[in-house]
């Protein structure tokens, strides 16, 4: 069986870095972008199992139209938002579903491996 990939899509480069640190160190293979039209470009070349993305990202889309448009690829792909933004900016607007989560920033390394790991345990036992 292959290494789950997880699509990390954060402008902030230390933050970016940190997150796929901790989620490389779990067993996952990571993809990086910066921008969400870099994830998008990526995205078309690669099997991605899931994705964290910040909401506040620059450029013509930001974090939450990304995650629509994720979505409207692979409607099943369980997607972790992340935000520095306070929660009553930013929770009325992510999607309310089994498989999306909401994390404020700052958050431990532990807590995103854990919801990352948990949301795919999920969907595979949907499967």
């Amino acid at each position: 069986m292959r290494q789950a990939q997880v699509l990390i899509v954060e402008d902030h480069r230390l933050v970016r870095h940190v997150i796929a640190r901790s989620l490389r160190h779990s067993g996952f293979h990571i993809i990086e972008a910066e921008t969400a039209a870099r994830a998008c470009e990526l995205f078309e070349g690669v099997a991605v199992d899931a994705a964290v993305v910040d909401v506040s990202l620059p450029g013509d889309m930001n974090g939450l139209q990304l995650g629509k448009w994720l979505r409207g690829r692979r409607a099943a792909m369980p997607l972790v938002f992340i935000s520095g933004l306070s929660e009553w900016e930013v929770t009325d607007r992510v999607p309310t579903d089994p498989r999306t989560r909401f994390l404020h920033k700052p958050f431990g390394a532990r807590m995103i491996v854990d919801l990352v790991v948990g949301l795919l345990s999920a969907e595979r036992q949907a499967i």
